[in-house]
């Protein structure tokens, strides 16, 4: 789903915020990508395919960076957060919109073997659950920002009435 415009190429994006409620923490990827100074931590998620429903693309994209198989079922709110980003990767400019979408899973210890997308993979660090509270208090940058912010609601399945946006 990509148009030209004059901000990039317009990408539909969807991520998504995989909580343990039980312990209250949330699924996050440590990735480094050309162009940042230092590695950030981002939900799992990406581009919707041309034909794909939003929550068609969530499912696969989970599966493809976490090997977690999930169903439509298990969303369990969304979109709860939206975010603009403009970027610029492999010689495109992107004007990317994403989605957020809450899935509840128990802790699991992830896997991206199955992501056939190898620029993906190699950019890949590391996997970690995070608290909101072990997310404040950290030096580590976190896409998008204000996160921590947000997920005390989220772990108790306060949602927004609308899609709140986030931020970068």
């Amino acid at each position: 789903m990509s148009e030209a415009s004059s901000e990039g190429r317009y990408r539909l994006s969807v991520r998504a915020l995989l909580l343990d409620p039980f312990q209250e923490t949330v699924l996050l990827m440590r990735t480094r990508f050309p162009g940042w100074k230092r590695p950030r931590w981002l939900t799992p998620g990406g581009g919707v395919d041309d034909g794909e429903t939003l929550h068609e693309a969530l499912i696969r994209e989970v599966f493809e960076e976490t090997a977690l198989r999930i169903e439509a079922s298990d969303i369990v709110a969304g979109p709860v957060f939206k975010r603009r980003v403009q970027f610029h990767w492999a010689g495109v400019d992107y004007d990317q919109h994403e989605r957020f979408f809450v899935v509840h899973t128990r802790r699991f210890t992830p896997d991206a073997s199955a992501n056939p997308a190898a620029h993906e993979t190699e950019a890949l660090l590391d996997f970690a659950w995070w608290s909101a509270e072990a997310m404040a208090a950290s030096d580590e940058q976190f896409i998008p920002r204000a996160l921590a912010d947000h997920l005390g609601p989220l772990m108790r399945s306060d949602y927004p009435e609308s899609e709140i946006d986030i931020g970068l």
